[in-house]
């Protein structure tokens, strides 16, 4: 299954969305992926580029997982590494 997030504030918060807007996640475990994508400058039509290396875009090089529980849940951070 697939689902996105939408960063909400500068600290992190966020809500997923699987099948409608901030729906949330079945309870499961979950590989995780995870891009940051700088937008181009004014003068620049190229298309906006991931910065974080390339393994955390794959759920099967990623190395993150989480387990998402029935109910209200609060995610530890995310470490990431170059």
């Amino acid at each position: 299954m697939r689902f996105n997030l939408s960063i909400l504030t500068e600290d992190g918060t966020f809500n997923v969305t699987t099948y409608g807007r901030d729906d949330g996640a079945p309870a499961g475990e979950y590989a995780l992926t995870v891009e940051l994508f700088r937008a181009p400058t004014a003068n620049d039509d190229r298309p906006p580029t991931n910065i974080l290396p390339g393994r955390y875009a794959n759920p099967k090089t990623s190395g993150l997982s989480v387990r998402v529980d029935e109910g209200p849940n609060e995610l530890p951070p995310l470490r990431l590494a170059r």
